[in-house]
């Protein structure tokens, strides 16, 4: 599956979980429903709600999970850090 991350919006279903790599530059917002995400280059797991927005600092693989029906708009926050990360971030559906 190929997705435009640098403006794109996901409808998730509950337990829908998917997974970014070389996400550094994004910015993640929950505008329906509720997202959890962890990543290891950040110390703890994070909530979106409604309304927040988390933005994507490392370079490390980030698990999202839908734990209601959620809708996530991931945009690149600016052109800097695309040249700090020249590959396009990799997004994969977890199976189930």
């Amino acid at each position: 599956m190929k997705v435009n991350l640098t403006q794109s919006q996901l409808n998730l279903d509950q337990g829908d979980v998917l997974a970014l790599t070389d996400a550094a530059g994004l910015e993640l917002r929950c505008t329906r429903g509720r997202i959890w995400l962890t990543t290891p280059d950040q110390a703890g797991d994070h909530i979106l709600d409604t309304g927040v927005s988390f933005q994507v600092t490392g370079r490390g693989k980030l698990v999202i999970e839908a734990t209601e029906a959620s809708r996530l708009t991931l945009r690149r926050r600016d052109r800097a850090s695309s040249i700090l990360s020249p590959n396009p971030p990799t997004l994969q559906w977890a199976e189930s």
